[in-house]
């Protein structure tokens, strides 16, 4: 080896720079400053309120499927919370799954009675009064606004009735809401669903169950949970919970492009304990 390349050699390991370890972040701290207590919880008629919680501007919007209420809460003062009105929601289906805020617009999904048949989205003022009522699909579940402000997006999940006699599709509904919000109709929605996917699913997406092997198997397995969206509002992704994917959804054209499978864990030598641990994200 040359001289130079000698020198160059000591001068790179020379230069190699060294890193402390950096100071961990204090834990952050909580205290509790005030709840809501709907007074609709029975324990003894075995059924529990304050589901969903949504919050804007100083109030939380609490649904109650038993009930079938929204509240519109003022936290203002936390410590001494205000019920500021208590929305029946009876009128717009069987019971409420969900709520989202954004821009001034509350959104309720309300599942319909049987489930199995169309549900509906309900959009109210931040002040809880009422602006407009679309359908969906059948058994709407989480819901979300997106970023650009151009679409609520609905999970439709389409369980079966218990006797599978009735299985309904699962489907993804996207709501326009650039309008006035007193018009949103049901010429907003598009429904999107998975019959492009029935016979061509990937391999490692979980159908199974009765039905499993009709034709229409696919559509009648995938049932959308939850939905996230990303920062430009053009994607949006969906968990298949029970089939162990992810759609994915064009919102330029309103269209389910991909189901993914998650892929499996092996787990033997690191058998899950049935516990869970909590940790708190170092300065969050």
């Amino acid at each position: 080896m040359s001289a130079a390349a000698l020198l160059g050699l000591s001068l790179g390991l020379a230069a190699t720079p060294t890193f402390a370890n950096p100071k961990p972040a204090a834990p952050p701290t909580f205290a509790l400053v005030g709840d809501h207590n709907t007074g609709l919880a029975s324990i003894s008629a075995g059924f529990t309120a304050a589901e969903t919680v949504a919050y804007a501007e100083g109030r939380m919007y609490v649904t109650t499927s038993s009930a079938l209420a929204l509240d519109v809460v003022s936290i203002a003062d936390p410590a001494a919370r205000q019920l500021l009105k208590r929305i029946d929601l009876s009128p717009y289906g069987a019971g409420p799954n969900s709520v989202a805020v954004a821009r001034g617009l509350v959104a309720v999904a309300v599942e319909a009675s049987p489930k199995t048949d169309p549900g509906a989205v309900v959009f109210f003022s931040l002040d809880g009064e009422f602006h407009s009522k679309v359908t969906v699909g059948a058994l709407p579940d989480m819901l979300t606004f997106t970023p650009n402000g151009q679409f609520l997006l609905v999970a439709n999940e389409g369980e079966p009735s218990d006797d599978y006699k009735a299985d309904p599709y699962g489907s993804i509904s996207a709501v326009k809401i650039t309008g006035d919000p007193e018009k949103i109709s049901d010429a907003d929605v598009t429904t999107m669903g998975f019959a492009a996917f029935n016979g061509a699913v990937a391999p490692g997406v979980r159908i199974f169950g009765p039905g499993a092997s009709d034709a229409d198997g696919v559509q009648k397995n995938l049932e959308p949970e939850y939905i996230t969206v990303d920062d430009d509002g053009r994607t949006a992704y969906v968990t298949l919970q029970e089939a162990n994917a992810i759609a994915t959804v064009d919102l330029s054209h309103l269209e389910i492009v991909a189901v993914t499978p998650l892929g499996l864990k092996d787990h033997v030598g690191n058998e899950v304990s049935g516990t869970v641990s909590i940790y708190a994200a170092a300065g969050r």
